[in-house]
C-alpha cells in the first residue's frame, strides 16, 4: 500500500514550486483523494481506461536493457473487436531486422547499445494480477469522488503511444485556465 504521508509531503512542495504537477497513480483510496484536496486543488484527474486483458499482455511484455535502461514492450496488442491497436515497441535494431523477413525469437532481442533486455521483477503475472484487483477494489470511489468534482477526465486507449497527440489534446481542452497550479492525478483501469 502506498504510503500516504510522504506522498502528500512531497506534493505539497511540489505544488509551491512549479505550476502543474503530475501525479501517477496517486490518490489510491478515497482518503487520499480527500487528504490530497487539503493540500491543494487538484483540477483534472485522468482515467485511462483499458481492458485488463491489454494490461496484463502489455505488463507481460515489459523488458528494459540491462545496461542502460531504456524500455521497450515485446507485446503487439491487436483487438479490432475493441479497436485496441498496440504494437510492440521494440529497439530500432529488431525492427528493422524483422521487416527484412529475418526470422528472430523477441527473447533473444538487444537493445540499441547491445545490451540485453530483461524484465523487472515485479512484473511477473500474478504480481500484475493482484496490482489490477487491488486497482478495481479501491478506484471506483476515488474515481466516483472526482467525477462529483466535474475534474475526471477519461480517456480510452486505443493505440498505446500513437494516442499521444490526442491524449495531449483533450488534456490541453480539459484544462482551459491559464496560470493556474495544476496537480494532475492519473489513474489506470
Amino acid at each position: 500500500h502506498l504510503a500516504t504521508q510522504p506522498v502528500l509531503a512531497v506534493s505539497e512542495n511540489l505544488t509551491t514550486a512549479a505550476k502543474a504537477v503530475l501525479l501517477d497513480g496517486f490518490p489510491r483510496t478515497l482518503e487520499q483523494a480527500q487528504l490530497l484536496e487539503q493540500f491543494c486543488h487538484v483540477p483534472l484527474a485522468l482515467q485511462i481506461v483499458l481492458r485488463d486483458e491489454h494490461i496484463l499482455a502489455k505488463i507481460a511484455g515489459r523488458h528494459s536493457c540491462s545496461s542502460c535502461g531504456r524500455g521497450y514492450n515485446l507485446a503487439e496488442v491487436s483487438d479490432p473487436e475493441h479497436g485496441v491497436f498496440m504494437p510492440a515497441i521494440l529497439p530500432s535494431n529488431a525492427s528493422n531486422r524483422l521487416r527484412s523477413g529475418a526470422s528472430q525469437q523477441l527473447g533473444s532481442l538487444c537493445c540499441d547499445c547491445g545490451g540485453a533486455l530483461i524484465m523487472r521483477g515485479d512484473d511477473s503475472m500474478h504480481v500484475a494480477e493482484e496490482r489490477l484487483r487491488q486497482y478495481h477494489a479501491l478506484a471506483p470511489p476515488v474515481i466516483d469522488f472526482y467525477r462529483r468534482k466535474g475534474v475526471l477526465l477519461e480517456y480510452r486507449v486505443r493505440l498505446g503511444f500513437g494516442d499521444m497527440d490526442s491524449l495531449a489534446q483533450r488534456i490541453q481542452s480539459f484544462c482551459t485556465v491559464p496560470h493556474r497550479e495544476q496537480v494532475m492525478v492519473g489513474s489506470r483501469s
